[in-house]
């Protein structure tokens, strides 16, 4: 039963992405067409979750690894752009699932907004009983005021990674890419 109400909340969602896609053409405001466009893959990236759930029904843990792969698949075709994924596979509650993929989803089309060259994901444990989740990019990096706190006041994008996070129970760090250039988010979330 859960399955097939995931199977049904996932058409109902990719409905929604494509009304908003198709909206987004009609408008004739850039600006108002690029809000619409992120909220359709906002509601995409939702889709793409339950896809995942209707896969495996149920299942109390996921491989996390394997779902990051996908999305960021999806992600790169969307945003015509390469995402590098790497990390190690880890089973985690499904619960998390979905926090990890609209973080995902988000930072990785703000590296693709305001970085450059390809973005990386990556996924592995942290400190003891912990996960990392890190999105890079090669572009000019983050501004010496940047702050993910004061950032999120004013960016819808930041506010959705700071509520997600904090369902997690997890902390958001942010920095210089350690490969030399670019931007670095780190997601910080205790293994369940």
């Amino acid at each position: 039963m859960a399955g097939e109400n995931d199977h049904r909340t996932m058409n109902s969602l990719q409905f929604v992405a494509s009304l908003l896609n198709l909206q987004s053409r009609a408008v004739h405001s850039a600006e108002a067409a690029g809000q619409l466009t992120i909220a359709a893959n906002r509601v995409s990236a939702v889709a793409r979750v339950h896809r995942t759930f209707a896969a495996e029904p149920n299942a109390e843990r996921l491989p996390v690894l394997a779902y990051l792969r996908r999305l960021c698949g999806e992600l790169s075709d969307i945003l015509e752009t390469a995402v590098e994924i790497d990390g190690l596979e880890a089973s985690i509650p499904t619960e998390q699932i979905l926090a990890l993929g609209l973080i995902t989803n988000e930072l990785v089309a703000n590296a693709k907004k305001h970085g450059s060259g390809p973005i990386k994901v990556i996924f592995r444990t942290g400190g003891p009983g912990e996960y990392e989740l890190c999105v890079l990019d090669e572009g000019p990096g983050l501004p010496e005021s940047f702050a993910p706190d004061r950032h999120a006041r004013g960016s819808l994008g930041m506010k959705l990674v700071a509520l997600l996070v904090s369902q997690l129970q997890g902390r958001l760090s942010v920095g210089t890419n350690p490969a030399g250039r670019g931007a670095c988010f780190k997601v910080t979330f205790p293994g369940g």
